[in-house]
């Protein structure tokens, strides 16, 4: 069920919640260089935009709607920034944004999963895709999840429905978030008590 839900639309949980998940992902891609955040300086960024401008790039590579749809909540395409940075963000194409504003001035940038971002030189459904394969990896291993790749990972079948059909059980949607929302808050609460008595 956790796994389930870091595949799914992490972007819409609740928001302490999402940026710690968000946050715990980059200490563990980063050698686990773990420290609690400033959420008053911190957002979250979406790389492929909510609402990309009718004459962007992004809808030439990603000319299908629903395509965008189903991913640009998910947790390949979204990275910590600071408030800031984000601000600058904007819609902007791939190219402008990694340029200008997922790096600092001396090309690089406090967080380990906007600095992953700049080694791509595209942002196609196909990079998006193995990205959240990869991350879910990450994930498993970190937070010792099962993890098997299954039809939800790739676009012949992407929907939540059709995993149900695939696995034969069906899927609380409401329960499965409220589960991994609570762990999620468990692991963070532990994590201030470890800071608490370092």
């Amino acid at each position: 069920l956790m796994m389930h839900t870091l595949n799914d639309d992490v972007y819409h949980l609740p928001a302490r919640k999402r940026t710690y998940a968000i946050t715990r992902l980059d200490s563990f891609v980063s050698d686990n260089a773990f420290s609690l955040v400033d959420t008053s300086v911190l957002t979250i960024e979406h790389v492929l935009p909510q609402t990309p401008a009718a004459d962007s790039e992004w809808l030439s590579s990603w000319p299908d709607a629903d395509q965008r749809t189903r991913w640009t909540h998910r947790i390949a395409n979204l990275i910590p920034l600071t408030r800031k940075k984000n601000s600058q963000a904007q819609n902007f194409d791939f190219q402008t944004k990694k340029e200008k504003y997922f790096t600092g001035k001396f090309g690089t940038t406090t967080y380990a999963l906007a600095t992953q971002i700049l080694g791509y030189a595209t942002w196609t459904p196909d990079d998006v895709i193995e990205r959240q394969k990869h991350l879910l990896k990450v994930y498993s291993a970190c937070w010792d999840l099962d993890y098997v790749e299954t039809p939800y990972d790739s676009e012949e079948t992407d929907t939540a429905d059709e995993v149900e059909t695939a696995t034969q059980e069906p899927i609380d949607h409401n329960k499965v978030r409220a589960a991994a929302a609570e762990r999620i808050s468990k692991a963070y609460n532990i994590q201030l008590v470890h800071q608490k008595d370092a």
